[in-house]
């Protein structure tokens, strides 16, 4: 079992999908009840990211692992694009 903390975001699905297509990102829902989305970058490389949690990954991981981010705002401009 992990010591790592969840953290939470204060965002919702839906302000995370707004965000997206105000800043012209690709992005779409994969199911309401688990609160994920397939996001392409530029490049069209696509992630898996969890806006109630901003956790994110590549999605096409071979190991699974999950990186954090502090909301949208900050995965959009620190990792999604670099």
């Amino acid at each position: 079992m992990s010591n790592r903390k969840l953290y939470r975001t204060k965002e919702t699905t839906d302000y995370a999908l707004d965000y997206f297509r105000t800043n012209d990102i690709k992005a779409e829902e994969v199911d309401k009840s688990f609160d994920m989305l397939y996001v392409w970058n530029k490049y069209n490389r696509q992630y898996i990211y969890w806006p109630t949690t901003g956790r994110w990954r590549s999605k096409n991981s071979r190991t699974g692992v999950t990186y954090m981010s502090k909301g949208v705002e900050d995965f959009d401009t620190r990792f999604l694009n670099n």
